[in-house]
């Protein structure tokens, strides 16, 4: 909600200010006809919405792809250098032999 709030000051200090060029004045037009219409704002707050979750569903899948990412570099460099063996790296970490003989065939020398 806090976003919303802020886009709502955001395009009220725009209207307090004289629009730079015509392309500029129309759009302010249009933010202000929109704002008298009830179901243009429902809309409008109805989207940013799901801006807004769609936006932290990306970021959730981001992180989770990175932590695993970071699994599997940490846990095939601890087979490759020989401190566990591939099952025991397998059961700890939940991956598959395929991503950490992957891994350490993309790696050689780590």
């Amino acid at each position: 909600m806090l976003q919303l709030e802020g886009m709502v000051y955001c395009i009220s200090e725009s209207n307090r200010n004289a629009p730079a060029d015509d392309f500029c004045k129309e759009v302010q037009e249009q933010v202000r006809e929109a704002k008298k219409d009830a179901e243009t704002r429902r809309n409008f707050m109805e989207f940013e919405y799901k801006q807004m979750l769609i936006a932290k569903d990306a970021r959730e899948k981001a992180l989770e792809e990175g932590h695993k990412e970071e699994r599997v570099s940490n846990y095939s460099s601890l087979v490759q250098d020989g401190i566990l063996s591939l099952s025991e790296a397998m059961k700890r970490s939940g991956l598959s032999e395929e991503e950490i003989n992957g891994w350490i065939q993309a790696h050689p020398n780590t």
